[in-house]
């Protein structure tokens, strides 16, 4: 079951001890904008949910509303695993000349 952005935006807040005009100066976004969005008014685009996840440090799907852990990835650790599914997606002579490109690189 789908929760809603509203609602996972007020727990995100609440176990942040952040209020709407704290998130507002953290992120550059309008009190009035925050304030649409807890209301349900209105949801946050793509680069707002971004903003908000980095600084109420929770994962965009869950900020989203979506059934999966709350706790955000690092953002390492997000690129490190971009990488291992884009690597096996790949042929072995691709592999292979990735490796070489990589220790040309160092």
């Amino acid at each position: 079951m789908k929760d809603t952005f509203a609602n996972r935006l007020r727990i995100a807040m609440k176990n942040n001890n952040i209020r709407a005009a704290d998130l507002s100066r953290k992120t550059n976004i309008s009190k009035t904008q925050i304030s649409n969005w807890l209301s349900g008014k209105y949801k946050a685009k793509q680069d707002s949910i971004y903003i908000l996840s980095k600084v109420l440090n929770v994962d965009e799907g869950w900020l989203m509303g979506f059934d999966v852990p709350e706790t955000r990835k690092p953002d390492d650790s997000r690129k490190t695993d971009l990488l291992k599914e884009k690597i096996n997606n790949l042929s072995s002579e691709q592999k292979d000349m990735i490796i070489k490109i990589i220790d040309n690189m160092k």
